[in-house]
């Protein structure tokens, strides 16, 4: 398949639809209910089920949908993160390693991403896959053990 700047725009396109709809109507109010540790497991896992589909993907058609599930989680994940850090300090020192830390990802991801690319074009990834399907395993299952802690036993 040939993937030139018309296809590279038009996944922008998708991208951007998809997050500024996904931030704007949903995770709003998701965050309003108190439901961020949900939120980071439904993004981590649609964001690493969206990059391994995308790895295996070669028509241009999968490359939007999967683009466009990676952008939702993404859409669910970033704002949530600022709310929980922003909520766990009151002087804002979390926002502010939250905010060093993004920008150290941003220059240190793409040259790793680079080295990581040149030696396999699966391994980027991968890489990022899987850290972020483990995440949201780990908090998909403590959101299930507290909602039963929370429900308690039911003897009928």
């Amino acid at each position: 398949m040939k993937f030139g700047p018309a296809q590279m725009g038009m996944v922008f396109i998708v991208c951007g639809l998809v997050m500024a709809v996904g931030q704007g109507a949903i995770v709003g109010w998701f965050i309003d209910y108190k439901k961020e540790i949900l939120l980071l497991a439904i993004g981590s896992g649609m964001v690493g089920v969206a990059l391994i589909l995308l790895m295996l993907t070669e028509t241009m058609t999968f490359i939007l949908i999967w683009v466009g599930v990676l952008a939702f989680g993404m859409a669910l994940l970033i704002p949530t993160l600022a709310t929980l850090a922003s909520r766990r300090s009151e002087t804002g020192t979390a926002l502010g390693l939250q905010s060093a830390a993004n920008s150290l990802g941003q220059f240190a991801g793409p040259v790793t991403g680079g080295f990581l690319f040149v030696w396999s074009i699966h391994i980027p990834y991968l890489s990022t896959a899987v850290p972020l399907l483990a995440t949201a395993i780990f908090l998909g299952a403590k959101v299930f053990l507290e909602r039963g802690r929370q429900d308690g036993p039911h003897f009928d």
